[in-house]
């Protein structure tokens, strides 16, 4: 009897000590602090670093892109000494065109020239043949003497030979006018050649041109847009400074919350457009939640808490605001919510889960209506997605 009744009030003791030792809230329960200015130091601390790598990724690309404008001065150079190469040519071909032009009249008028003489030949020969073939023996028959008959012979024989030599001169004339013309259609010929040549070769560089051209382009593109990224970042670290300078101002907040995980901060639209890592060059810390319709929707709270901070902005983050919910596993937890079009809080204020705090916008640096929603851990930016409904 007395053993059970000793294990009666063992089991009392056990029940009521578990009772009360059971925190209210169980494992998740929160104790709600600001954001403080470690936290922002710390964000301060990343964003600084980050600015730095992406200013190496523009160093480097600068040099890559002085290297590539190297290869296109050198390719233009070569294109225009092509180009003076073919000026040349052509100027050549010009030349050898007229020089051709003028020994084709030349051979023309020798052709003509040769024709009349070949033409005069025939009618004398004609003439001879129909007065009997004995014309230059009556010419000899006519002289009243030998030295007549010798003078008139020789006049004769003369005039044979200096049309047989004008003929042959004619010949050679229009032989060498011939070789001439050959010649120069040989040259015209290589001339063309060499042009065509040319022209396959400017045409390769210029291949080779559009390539580096579009490569440097490319890099300039990529420099561009890792320059507006930095700018976005040195902005980030500005605005940080001035939430630091204006956290030294406020108290942070104390208070006591238990819940489970967060509520989804956007209630009816699931869509993210960007999920949390890395983005293009850099890191993206949140997730953007969006869909047709999204903006002026209600951005609810994801915990009870309090509104550590408020600010308008149309660069960055634009309109945003910071929820401070206290402890979670020894870790302040933090909420933030930004380009926002309006916010229906200010700073100081306490929130419950669910509460509306805010509209879905577009305000800052932002490609359309969208939350932009972090969870912050001591000052460190988590996956959200571990910790939302």
């Amino acid at each position: 009897m007395r053993s059970k009744r000793f294990i009666i009030a063992l089991l009392t003791f056990v029940i009521v000590f578990t009772a009360i030792g059971t925190p209210r809230f169980g494992k998740s329960a929160f104790i709600a602090e600001a954001k403080t200015e470690s936290d922002y130091k710390k964000d301060l601390a990343k964003s600084q670093q980050k600015s730095k790598e992406l200013q190496q990724e523009i160093n480097k690309l600068a040099g890559q892109i002085g290297n590539k404008q190297a290869q296109i001065n050198k390719v233009l150079a070569i294109i225009d000494s092509i180009k003076d190469d073919m000026d040349m040519i052509n100027g050549e071909i010009t030349k050898l065109n007229a020089k051709i032009k003028d020994a084709e009249q030349k051979i023309k008028a020798k052709e003509i020239e040769i024709e009349n003489k070949t033409t005069l030949f025939k009618e004398r020969l004609r003439a001879m043949y129909v007065s009997g073939g004995n014309t230059e023996l009556q010419v000899l028959l006519s002289t009243s003497d030998f030295a007549d008959f010798l003078a008139k012979m020789e006049l004769i024989s003369s005039v044979s030979e200096k049309d047989n030599k004008m003929i042959d001169d004619l010949k050679k004339d229009l032989k060498v006018i011939n070789e001439d013309k050959a010649k120069l259609e040989e040259d015209k010929e290589s001339n063309k050649r060499k042009r065509d040549d040319m022209k396959d070769r400017q045409k390769n560089y210029s291949t080779q041109l559009a390539v580096v051209q579009k490569a440097i382009d490319e890099a300039k593109d990529e420099k561009k847009t890792i320059e507006e990224e930095r700018a976005e970042e040195l902005q980030k670290q500005r605005e940080i400074k001035a939430d630091i300078a204006e956290l030294k101002q406020k108290n942070t907040y104390t208070g006591t919350y238990g819940g489970g995980l967060l509520a989804w901060p956007v209630p009816g639209y699931y869509t993210i457009s960007s999920g949390y890592g890395p983005r293009g060059s850099g890191f993206h810390p949140g997730v953007d939640i969006t869909g047709g319709g999204v903006y002026g929707h209600d951005i609810v709270a994801a915990a009870d808490g309090v509104v550590v901070l408020v600010k308008y902005s149309s660069t960055s983050y634009g309109n945003r605001l910071y929820v401070g919910h206290g402890k979670y596993n020894g870790k302040e937890l933090t909420t933030l919510y930004a380009h926002c079009s309006r916010i229906m809080v200010s700073s100081g204020q306490t929130v419950k889960k669910g509460q509306k705090i805010a509209e879905v916008g577009s305000t800052g640096n932002s490609t359309g209506p969208h939350l932009h929603f972090e969870v912050i851990l001591d000052g460190d930016q988590v996956n959200p997605m571990g910790y939302l409904k």
